[in-house]
């Protein structure tokens, strides 16, 4: 445990100093901002590292661990520089010490975030089961490998198909740190964790004082909302099971079916589909590192760029350096989670047409637009030019309207959901609360309506029922998104507007996949569904925090204060508390496991203490390009164990993931099939030379045959016998494993 405390100090350290390094930079983009970019500090340099280690080892100009100190070296020039520019300035100076206070409150909030998660991973450090072994096998490979792309290690001979930029940027603080990935891997979780709540806090406060309201209490209490919204709280389902089992959380049957609320019944399936209706706080308390976990810290970073332009309007840096961060975050967004890019690029649009309606820099908003495309795509050119979407362009498309051209190529890529959509009860156990929170917002900014407005809101309630008779429920949201768009028009304030405008994105999000979907292997909505609502569960949590704070201020003219501070505010806090039972009964679930320490692949060796020795021989034996077989099988199982904890590359690791990442590259997918029944012949018993053939085929160094091998064997009905005895040499023997080397 002492070591955990050491690993945590040396990455928090790592961290700190490179936001410290990054701050004359922060500053210099964000000074108009009540942080003046502390907020984004720790960001903007661990995304310059690793961005800059990354495309300098593309061009192969140098090696990782040459380009990880020139980039550091180039960082703290940078912002020497800037420092000399700005700082000259007696005001300027004053400026950045003013906010020391802000600065130490933003810095606590991290150390708190980042100690918790921390804590939380203790407790269940192993990188085993759900997403787990995929996420850290991408790990594994952006920390070892010194080519771009990565090496697929689960693919031998291939680069990756996949959206890894967020698993490089967490190796870089690996190597930075000098901690393993195996401690890493967690240790990434908390640091995420961490930016994105002073990032939410900042974002929160910064929009409240962009509206108007100068209480410092009031935009505090709205950020501690959303933070609490976004990180902790679970849907009305998950928090309410979970306190139903407290004093019981054991089960954790409640912790899992939270999240699998909606489902579809698609005629020709059998059964319910289940949906992804997963939030934050599970993500986090589940512990993938996986794509949509990581982007947070980016999609919010641009979100936070956006908020920064409504103080900017009419500054004359308006045009060049305020569009150039949020180019490189959305750039970097792409090559992490490419869902996010669309909602990211509408938010700061967003932003800039809010202030061109106070303003009038429509010219400069399209300058604005086009040197941010321009900047994401400097940004992510070595990715964009290796990357295959895995998306089938060879999806089935009805031949009604295949030959229209425009219609058939959005067909191959988006469906139509065209079975039984989602229920009201559905919604409601996923949105129960941000519809609460809407409602009471609306509720008290009735003043801002007109008599007119009946003309838009009344026929759109009509076809909200008349979606529900047909069965499609989520038009009942779209009189809320009307009428939060009609408050945000209405109102003088522009941090009150752009909140507005936030929580109609939102909103949008949940009503498109009933219509909607994006195709890929699964032929159904799971992953749209999955992907929309928890881009949605960020803005709304935003949004709702701000906007209830400027409901509580504008009720303060016309309802007496005794009412809002003991009936209003306290039912706001209920609210809040009990979403946040889901995190609460977790923590306690998990505490009563005890603490286990940070590395996730310690669990081995309770678990298979042969397998760890095998691990561990490998690791310790070869080189990070060095291939060896094992054996193969389905996704969320036991095989391709040494490849993934070891980081060496195998023929085939886990098939059904193979198959979704090289959807989009038919010669891929070919030689996938050819490598099942590869790996299967070279267990099958072939004689010596059919063997050295096809071990040679893939450049084959060793050879493993243990426990996974003998049960691929029983699986495929072949005789579970050792089929390399006598024709390769053993160089280690674990148990009832044999690494073989060949020849």
């Amino acid at each position: 445990m002492n070591n955990d405390l050491i690993y945590c100090l040396q990455w928090y350290a790592t961290l700190l100093l490179l936001g410290l390094i990054s701050m004359p930079i922060a500053y210099a983009l964000f000074r108009f901002m009540p942080d003046r970019g502390y907020a984004l500090s720790k960001l903007v340099g661990w995304l310059f590292v690793s961005w800059s280690t990354w495309y300098g080892l593309y061009l192969g100009i140098w090696d990782k661990n040459k380009g990880l100190i020139i980039s550091v070296a180039a960082l703290f020039f940078i912002s020497v520089l800037v420092a000399i520019v700005f700082f000259r300035s007696s005001f300027n100076r004053s400026l950045l010490f003013q906010g020391w206070k802000y600065y130490l409150s933003l810095e606590l909030i991290f150390v708190l975030a980042f100690s918790y998660l921390a804590i939380l991973r203790a407790f269940v450090p192993e990188i085993s089961q759900t997403e787990k072994p995929m996420d850290f096998m991408y790990l594994q490979t952006s920390y070892l490998s010194e080519v771009i792309p990565p090496r697929d290690i689960w693919f031998a001979g291939y680069g990756v198909n996949y959206y890894y930029f967020g698993y490089y940027m967490v190796s870089i603080l690996c190597r930075l740190s000098g901690i393993s990935p195996a401690v890493g891997y967690n240790l990434g979780l908390a640091t995420i964790f961490a930016v994105v709540a002073v990032i939410t806090f900042s974002i929160v406060i910064n929009l409240i004082r962009a509206a108007g309201l100068r209480s410092i209490w009031i935009a505090v209490a709205g950020a501690i909302i959303s933070l609490l919204l976004l990180l902790f709280a679970g849907n009305p389902v998950a928090s309410i099971l979970a306190w139903v089992n407290f004093n019981t959380p054991g089960s954790f049957d409640w912790f899992w079916k939270s999240t699998r609320v909606i489902f579809d019944f698609i005629p020709g399936r059998n059964g319910p589909q289940q949906t992804i209706d997963e939030f934050p706080a599970f993500t986090f308390l589940l512990g993938d590192l996986h794509p949509h976990l990581m982007a947070m810290p980016l999609l919010l970073g641009v979100l936070y760029c956006s908020v920064s332009n409504l103080y900017r309007q009419n500054k004359s840096t308006f045009l060049v350096l305020p569009v150039l961060l949020p180019g490189i975050l959305i750039g970097a967004l792409y090559m992490t989670n490419s869902w996010d890019v669309p909602v990211a690029v509408l938010v700061f649009l967003l932003s800039i047409v809010t202030i061109g309606m106070y303003t009038q820099v429509l010219l400069r908003s399209a300058l604005s637009i086009i040197l941010l495309a321009f900047t994401s795509l400097v940004t992510s050119y070595p990715f964009v030019r290796h990357f295959d979407p895995p998306v089938s362009s060879q999806s089935f498309i009805p031949p009604q309207i295949e030959v229209i051209p425009v219609i058939n190529f959005i067909g191959h890529y988006i469906g139509v959901v065209w079975w039984d959509h989602t229920d009201l009860l559905e919604l409601l156990k996923v949105w129960g609360w941000h519809i609460a929170f809407s409602l009471f917002v609306l509720v008290c900014f009735t003043n801002l309506f007109h008599r007119e407005d009946l003309r838009i809101l009344v026929p759109l309630l009509l076809v909200s029922f008349i979606g529900v008779i047909f069965g499609v429920h989520a038009t009942l949201l779209l009189p809320l998104v009307v009428a939060t768009l009609i408050i945000g028009f209405r109102t003088s304030s522009i941090g009150f507007r752009y909140a507005c405008f936030l929580s109609v994105v939102g909103w949008l999000l949940v009503v498109l996949p009933e219509f909607f979907y994006i195709r890929d292997v699964f032929e159904d909505r799971m992953n749209t569904v999955f992907k929309f609502y928890y881009q949605s569960w960020q803005i709304q949590s935003i949004s709702v925090g701000c906007m209830a704070m400027f409901a509580l201020d504008s009720l303060r003219s016309c309802v007496p204060r005794v009412t809002i501070t003991r009936v209003i505010v306290p039912i706001m806090c209920a609210l809040v508390v009990l979403s946040m039972g889901y995190s609460l009964t977790t923590f306690r679930a998990r505490s009563l496991e005890g603490m286990h320490g940070l590395d996730g692949t310690a669990f081995l060796n309770n678990e298979d203490p042969y397998m760890y020795r095998v691990v561990e021989w490998v690791r310790n034996n070869t080189n990070p390009s060095t291939v060896v077989l094992e054996a193969t099988g389905g996704s969320y199982t036991n095989y391709s164990r040494v490849s993934t904890y070891a980081g060496r590359p195998t023929v085939l690791g886990w098939q059904g993931h193979e198959l979704q990442w090289r959807l989009g590259q038919p010669d891929a997918l070919r030689e996938l099939s050819e490598r099942m029944r590869d790996v299967s012949r070279a267990y099958s018993g072939l004689d010596r030379d059919a063997l050295l053939k096809l071990l040679e085929k893939y450049s084959v160094s060793y050879v493993v045959y243990g426990s996974s091998e003998r049960q691929m064997q029983a699986e495929e009905g072949i005789d579970p016998r050792d089929p390399f005895k006598g024709k390769l040499i053993a160089v280690a023997r674990f148990g009832d494993y044999i690494i073989y080397k060949s020849p």
